[in-house]
């Protein structure tokens, strides 16, 4: 009965991991050096526009990674998107809303670049 108990035990151990990994979902996310490397390419970008806006990168749920902020308040942004979906966003606010999305734009073809 012991020897029984054991095998089971050590079964349950081994296959454990397996039935845990099924559980869990491969997300792709940004490092907070690359938040920060999109928010670079955006402010350069601002400053040859002599823009004065301010910078969010943002997680997928909305989390702020990084925020470079002026006296303007954040108004919009842009959507970065991989396979389809929506997994996190860049706003600029401080110029037209035109220009705002123009400048954010730029944040979400240097994360592609990144990839």
């Amino acid at each position: 009965m012991i020897a029984f108990k054991t095998m089971i035990i050590t079964m349950a151990l081994f296959l454990l991991p397996a039935w845990v990994s099924a559980q869990l979902l491969n997300k792709t996310a940004l490092t907070l050096d690359a938040a920060k490397k999109i928010a670079a390419a955006v402010e350069a970008d601002a400053k040859a526009k002599g823009a004065r806006v301010v910078i969010a990168v943002v997680d997928d749920g909305g989390t702020l990674l990084w925020l470079e902020r002026g006296a303007t308040p954040l108004q919009g942004g842009t959507p970065i998107i991989v396979d389809g979906k929506i997994i996190r966003a860049i706003g600029v606010s401080g110029e037209t809303p035109l220009e705002d999305e123009e400048i954010a734009q730029v944040g979400a073809e240097a994360e592609k670049r990144l990839r």
